[in-house]
């Protein structure tokens, strides 16, 4: 997990591959909103882009607050707080998930 790697990176490269991970991750939104609207009726396309478009709430918060934040907690701290955020979402859905799984 890139957001796991940043505050680990002991090198510049690391560091630098780490970013690439992240920037990849950050190319999904434009293909996403190109499966939304092929998989979404022209009448409810609106509703669904702005649904899907609530996912970037986030991101734009990280590069206003981002800077912020590591000022005041220092800039590993700022990573760390989404690595365990995301860990445990990760473990709720796979939680549901098996509770949902159906009976072989």
């Amino acid at each position: 997990m890139p957001v796991w790697l940043v505050p680990h990176a002991g090198s510049y490269r690391e560091l630098l591959a780490a970013a690439f991970c992240l920037g990849v991750a950050g190319t999904t939104f434009p293909v996403g909103i190109r499966y939304v609207s092929r998989w979404t009726p022209a009448a409810r396309q609106g509703g669904a882009l702005g649904v899907y478009g609530l996912g970037n709430v986030g991101q734009s918060a990280v590069v206003f607050l981002g800077p912020l934040a590591a000022a005041a907690i220092g800039w590993q701290s700022v990573f760390r707080l989404p690595r365990v955020v995301l860990e445990r979402r990760g473990d709720e859905l796979i939680a549901v998930g098996m509770e949902l799984r159906p009976e072989a």
